[in-house]
């Protein structure tokens, strides 16, 4: 039976989603102190929680190696996403076309963040809660820049609500492909700590991309700050 909190990673991208199909034009101050939110939680999660318990399951260097390639894949990846994993809004100025490579970019991305939450792994019940979390918000902001693009666009509302539908369901899909994987002989727990360690790479390069990137004069302003604050607090409670 499939965990509930599963859901989250379904659930927080869709509404995101929803928002931003609902209105008329999206406000850029509050999406960026959201992502600060999710970014600081993301970020903290990341070394207080999930950093340390793969160099507990491995002692070797491999698993630095895997998380540094983590973070260059992210860099790679963005060369077709264009950023909108940390907000960024770019648009495209082939209107009527669906941008194809953001699409199937974002949703590997999301599909490689599901694959280390499944029931295989060696993380606990507490370190999975807290990756779907981690997850869960940081796609929030990503799907409501997804579909803020495909309405710039002038994507149809079908071809745009379907879109978002696949997009939220693709860290499910990550999670139900390492459980279906997991009865073959050559996909051990040991490739999956691999996996979350590529994951890991992404999620730093991510999260401190979205609290560094957006600081005007290399500061914070006040609310940016508070909005970290939450995210760190809210980490830290978990």
């Amino acid at each position: 039976m499939m965990d509930l909190r599963y859901l989250w990673l379904f659930i927080l991208p869709f509404i995101g989603g929803v928002i931003a199909l609902s209105i008329r034009t999206a406000d850029k101050n509050v999406l960026k102190l959201f992502l600060a939110f999710s970014g600081a939680f993301l970020f903290s999660i990341t070394v207080i929680d999930i950093l340390p318990s793969l160099y507990q399951n491995n002692l070797t260097s491999k698993i630095g190696l895997f998380i540094l390639a983590g973070f260059f894949f992210q860099i790679i990846l963005e060369y077709f996403t264009k950023g909108i994993e940390h907000g960024h809004l770019h648009h495209i100025h082939n209107r009527n076309r669906i941008p194809l490579t953001i699409i199937i970019g974002l949703c590997l991305h999301s599909f490689i963040e599901g694959m280390p939450m499944s029931n295989i792994g060696f993380l606990t019940p507490e370190q999975r809660n807290n990756l779907i979390y981690g997850v869960a918000l940081h796609e929030a902001p990503a799907a409501f820049t997804l579909i803020t693009l495909l309405r710039h666009n002038r994507t149809s509302n079908l071809s745009t609500f379907l879109i978002l539908l696949l997009y939220s369901c693709m860290s499910l899909v990550g999670i139900y492909s390492s459980n279906l994987l997991s009865n073959f002989a050559f996909f051990t727990p040991k490739i999956l700590e691999y996996i979350l360690a590529i994951v890991v790479g992404t999620f730093l390069h991510i999260s401190t991309t979205i609290l560094f990137e957006n600081s005007e004069n290399h500061s914070f302003s006040r609310f940016k700050l508070v909005a970290i604050i939450i995210g760190v607090g809210l980490a830290l409670l978990l």
